[in-house]
Formats: structure tokens, C-alpha cells, sequence
């Protein structure tokens, strides 16, 4: 809002804005714009233009801070009594998803068992040790393919709560999932000599993965958690 000429109001309106400074733009602008018109027109009546009154007028509006602190509870109660924004709820339809495709590809490790072991065959290993080396690649691509189905009904079932955990969780879990599609291990490579429909489960994972963690960052997704995470800080935090 621009300068009203009046120190008092100037300052006034300053401390507003800076206390709001938690709440979306939009809303921000809003409240102010709200106290900057009361102002102006309780400005308007007569005797109301000295400094005494002004200070009456501001005194009545309240303590800026006090102002915010009420808005902020306002606009966190409204997220997050809304429930989750859609684009939280499609990140956690996609991480459900995520989980059937990491079903699919431990059955998949098993169903190629011998697609695997051509492959392994074909590699500098002796031909003793084949079988040993195509038990411990499948076993160890199940168990990975399985732990993620958990990893990923886990991270739903969070996201669905606005836990800037799961959020944090995601992150991790994709650069590492983005460094075993590229460099492996074993199956769990997208570009190695692996089967087909292994290979494409996994590149299919990886897009998965990818959208649930864009929708996560989006901005009403972050006010989402914001709200929960601020909301839960204020209810373990102790009273005075």
C-alpha cells in the first residue's frame, strides 16, 4: 500500500505488513488494503485528523502483531480444516501407484529368472558360480522392489497428513532411485542388459516418482504442509 502522508498510519501499516509476512501474497495485500481503508475513513469523520486521534484510531484497530497472529491462525485453521489441496491428493494417488509398480516389478525379478541368468552368463563369471550370482541379483531386486512398496504406502499414508518428513523423504529417496536407474545395481538399472519389462517398470518408477515430488513442491502443497507442520509446532509447544 502506498504512503497515507501520516507518519502514524505509515509506520502503522509497516509493522502490519512485516508481521503478516507468513501469510500468501494475496491475502497479505488484502488485510492491509482492509486496515488501510478503515483507517482512512475513520480519518474522515470530524475532529478525527490530529495526531491524538490517530493514535485512538490505531489503539482501537489493535497491536499489529497481535493483528497477524490472528490472521495466521485464521488462514492455517482454513488449510488445513480444508484437508489436503488437490495437488497433495494426486501425490499420494501416484504414490499408491508407485507402490503397485514396484509390486510389479518384484514379480517381474522372479517371472525373468531366466532372462537374468542369460544375462549373467554372458559375463566374464564362472560357470559354477552362474546360478549363485542369478539367486543373489533376483533376491536382492525383490527385497529392494519390496521394501519400496512399504516405502511408498508409508510415504502416502504421510503425505495425506502434510508431514514435511514424508516431503523430505521423497526427495531422498528419488536421487537415490535416480542413481540406481542410472548406475544400478543389478536390476535395478534402467540402461544395463537387463529384461525389457524390468527395464520399463523401472524407467516407469522413476516417472512416478518424479511427478508425486513436483506435485509435492507445488505452492498450495507447500502452504498445506506449512499449515500442519506450524499447527503441530503450536500444539506441543508449552503454554505459559
Amino acid at each position: 500500500m502506498s504512503a497515507t502522508g501520516d507518519p502514524l498510519v505509515d509506520s502503522y501499516l509497516r509493522r502490519l505488513r512485516a508481521a503478516l509476512a507468513g501469510l500468501p501474497a494475496d491475502r497479505r495485500q488484502e488485510i492491509i488494503e482492509g486496515v488501510g481503508q478503515h483507517i482512512a475513513e475513520a480519518r474522515l469523520q470530524p475532529g478525527q485528523d490530529s495526531d491524538e486521534a490517530i493514535r485512538a484510531i490505531l489503539g482501537q484497530l489493535g497491536d499489529p502483531d497481535v493483528i497477524a497472529a490472528d490472521a495466521l491462525d485464521a488462514e492455517q485453521g482454513s488449510v488445513t480444516e480444508a484437508g489436503p489441496p488437490p495437488s497433495v491428493r494426486y501425490a499420494v494417488r501416484l504414490m499408491y501407484g508407485g507402490a503397485a509398480v514396484s509390486l510389479a516389478a518384484a514379480i517381474a525379478d522372479i517371472a525373468t529368472k531366466n532372462e537374468v541368468r542369460e544375462v549373467i552368463a554372458r559375463t566374464p563369471i564362472s560357470r559354477n558360480l552362474i546360478d549363485t550370482a542369478t539367486t543373489s541379483t533376483l533376491v536382492m531386486a525383490a527385497a529392494v522392489n519390496l521394501a519400496a512398496v512399504v516405502l511408498w504406502l508409508v510415504m502416502a499414508r504421510w503425505s495425506a497428513k502434510g508431514s514435511i518428513t514424508a516431503r523430505t523423504l521423497a526427495c531422498v529417496l528419488f536421487g537415490l532411485r535416480t542413481v540406481a536407474a542410472l548406475i544400478g545395481p543389478g536390476e535395478l538399472s534402467a540402461v544395463g542388459p537387463w529384461p525389457a519389462a524390468v527395464r520399463a517398470l523401472t524407467v516407469l518408477g522413476w516417472l512416478v516418482g518424479l511427478g508425486a515430488l513436483v506435485l509435492l513442491w507445488r505452492r498450495s502443497s507447500t502452504a498445506f504442509i506449512k499449515a500442519r507442520f506450524l499447527r503441530s509446532a503450536a500444539a506441543t509447544s508449552p503454554r505459559s
